[in-house]
């Protein structure tokens, strides 16, 4: 069973999704090299990374790819939107993930997700229109 949705409360996208399955459906990433997330993963909002041998500069998607991620899900974005995701890093070794920010993307805080670390992030729309902009704002990591 699967069941999806976003709604809006005030100005927040909030998003969410309910599987009767496990991770299955989570992203979920242990390549050995960086790797560019995609804006359904964010829509997720829980990213699996082992970073496989190595620290690894993991990009984001471009702003426009997640206005248009928005879009697709139904709503119009507007300046002051945001919504919330993690990523977790299961590393065997002392490895990061770092964010590098991808086109139209600024980066507010550490990028940097240590090993067994959860880093949550806010994703706010700057601007949805002609000169996409968005910025993720780091909310801190805690150890799992």
């Amino acid at each position: 069973m699967h069941f999806s949705g976003v709604f809006s409360m005030g100005r927040k996208i909030v998003d969410y999704v309910f599987r009767s399955s496990d991770q299955a459906g989570l992203p979920s990433y242990n390549t050995a090299g960086p790797v560019t997330f995609l804006a359904s993963d964010l829509l997720q909002r829980l990213i699996l990374r082992d970073c496989n041998g190595a620290a690894r500069n993991d990009t984001t998607p471009t702003a426009q790819q997640i206005i248009d991620a928005l879009t697709v899900m139904g709503r119009t974005p507007v300046a002051g939107q945001s919504f919330e995701f993690i990523i977790r890093n299961s590393s065997a070794g002392a490895f990061a993930s770092t964010l590098i920010a991808g086109t139209g993307v600024t980066l507010s805080g550490t990028p940097a997700t240590a090993q067994s670390q959860s880093h949550s992030w806010m994703v706010v729309v700057n601007n949805p229109g002609a000169t996409p902009a968005v910025t993720f704002y780091s909310l801190g990591a805690a150890a799992f």
